[in-house]
């Protein structure tokens, strides 16, 4: 593996930085407006929005400095983390606002919660000019068919080659404009299936592109070598939204809910320790009858919850059906909704958590919508609140223990 990975000549190096330089004018940046570009230029209209906000209205560690340009670029990373659900990023800017100064450097920056090796290595080279480099999927290309390295792109020895190889180059006189140039030459010129060759300012010193002038069944486009994804895995989960109200009718305009039952997931595994409705992983594709005899025993036995002794049904329908992908699975869920008016009282009925049980909380309405929950969980509760303010609106007489 090491023979792969040859250290760049101090010529590749020279002749690398100086190709480089074709966009002087366009990278020429003035500080401090200084700005990290959207992740994978692939922000949302309101991660935009954000931005733009932050811009106007930088963070403020401490009222005896002000740093814009800083507080934009690592505040625009801890903003993404805090929209998404995630507290790294409110961990984050807690403890920058603690020590009082931003980090200036990737060992500083590394040590914030929710920063990694490309963000830190991004902040450090162009709002501090420090001389270490910044690798994401448009550098590793370009390194790849610079030296004609053939390695998996995607193991863990490989990346850290990569992070060396780009260390070799980076220009110590303006290392932020130097990282942004070879990021846009994988962008824009060097990209994954087409390729401008004849435009690119390092074709001479293009081993990819030389091997395959001498051999005609190698292309520049075989490098870095392509990983087949593997087919993404067919889950299939029933969901049961379960309201608990406070008594045992549903009526147009009489219906008080003492909050929905949540359910915290292990501190390990898939989306580990964030919040969902009730959830059964299914073995297939299982019937409506299946569903409800399995969510019913799991209800039981977490929570206590037995519709023929301490509650009663006050509404039991299906909502309807939602896959939610992931970067492996395509998760099919069968969510339903039901309304329980509990007999003895939440705290008879729920048992008290310990090690052994599973975590659990009520909450209303209004506070799910300011939760840290995932997407999948959101677009549950908002098919949910669609069908509640449909089919009830239609149907303002009781359903006392409808099931269908």
């Amino acid at each position: 593996m090491e023979s792969i990975f040859k250290e760049y000549s101090f010529c590749d190096v020279f002749v690398l930085k100086k190709k480089l330089g074709w966009n002087e004018k366009v990278l020429r940046r003035e500080f401090p407006k200084v700005y990290v570009r959207s992740h994978q230029n692939g922000a949302t209209p309101p991660e935009r929005k954000q931005v733009r906000i932050l811009s106007r209205a930088p963070f403020r560690a401490s009222s005896s400095f002000h740093m814009p340009f800083t507080s934009l670029l690592i505040g625009r990373r801890l903003l993404s983390l805090v929209i998404s659900g995630k507290p790294k990023g409110s961990q984050g800017a807690k403890l920058i606002v603690e020590r009082g100064e931003f980090p200036k450097t990737v060992s500083a920056l590394r040590e914030i919660p929710g920063i990694g090796d490309y963000t830190a290595g991004a902040i450090a080279s162009i709002a501090f000019k420090e001389t270490v480099p910044v690798v994401d999927g448009n550098v590793v290309r370009v390194i790849a068919r610079l030296k004609a390295i053939s390695a998996n792109p995607k193991e863990g020895k490989t990346i850290k080659s990569f992070w060396k190889l780009a260390g070799q180059l980076v220009d110590p006189l303006r290392p932020g404009d130097f990282n942004q140039a070879l990021m846009e030459l994988g962008a824009t010129i060097c990209n994954p299936s087409s390729p401008s060759c004849s435009t690119c300012p390092i074709s001479e010193q293009c081993h990819a592109l030389s091997v395959s002038r001498n051999c005609q069944s190698i292309q520049v486009t075989d490098y870095p070598t392509k990983i087949v994804k593997a087919e993404k895995r067919c889950d299939f989960a029933a969901v049961c939204v379960v309201e608990i109200s406070e008594g045992p009718d549903i009526q147009e305009g009489d219906h008080k809910s003492k909050g929905f039952l949540l359910v915290k997931r292990p501190e390990e595994g898939l989306l580990a320790g964030l919040w969902e409705f009730p959830s059964v992983l299914l073995g297939g594709e299982v019937n409506l009858i299946t569903r409800r005899k399995v969510m019913d025993q799991y209800l039981k036995k977490s929570f206590n919850l037995d519709a023929k002794r301490n509650c009663s049904i006050a509404l039991r329908e299906v909502v309807g059906e939602y896959v939610h992908i992931f970067s492996h699975i395509q998760l099919r869920m069968y969510v339903e909704l039901m309304v329980l008016h509990l007999k003895g009282g939440e705290n008879i009925i729920f048992p008290k958590m310990d090690k052994e049980t599973v975590t659990w909380k009520l909450v209303d309405g209004k506070s799910i919508q300011s939760m840290g929950l995932t997407s999948g969980v959101r677009k549950v509760y908002n098919m949910i609140q669609k069908f509640k303010k449909s089919r009830l609106s239609k149907n303002p007489t009781n359903h006392k223990g409808k099931r269908i």
